[in-house]
């Protein structure tokens, strides 16, 4: 049988860590706050959406949308900060996967979608900040 590593351990051994740092306590830490960070600004941004005479279920439409997008991109930046964090990904890898859901969008879209496109991207460069942000942070704080 053979021995494989944990992806979420770090390579350096936990004595080298500073005294009151855990890395799986700053990888919670940073998944609840990027995750936190989507989910907020997807709520915000359905609500900021909600047409006043819209039916119930034109309400859930709007909320299911924006807020499961968001749970996706948190998802996607919470797991890529992990592994940041861990030292197993460079930190471009969050740029480049987070980025693109950034820019694409508002490249690839056409005008007829051009307000669902901005909110789209703007759930998305929240994440990618808050991602980058905590990873930068948190991975200062256990080299």
């Amino acid at each position: 049988m053979t021995d494989t590593s944990n992806p979420y351990e770090s390579p350096a051994s936990a004595s080298d860590l500073p005294k009151g740092y855990s890395l799986r306590r700053l990888q919670s830490i940073a998944w609840l706050f990027v995750m936190g960070a989507a989910i907020a600004t997807g709520t915000l941004v359905a609500i900021a959406n909600l047409q006043p005479d819209g039916s119930p279920e034109d309400r859930r439409d709007v909320f299911v949308l924006f807020v499961g997008l968001a749970v996706i991109f948190g998802t996607a930046g919470s797991y890529l900060t992990c592994r940041y964090i861990a030292g197993n990904i460079p930190l471009y890898f969050i740029a480049v996967a987070l980025g693109l859901f950034v820019v694409a969008p508002i490249l690839g879209g056409g005008p007829n979608y051009a307000g669902a496109i901005a909110l789209l991207s703007l759930i998305a460069a929240v994440t990618f900040v808050a991602s980058l942000a905590t990873g930068l942070l948190f991975h200062r704080m256990i080299r």
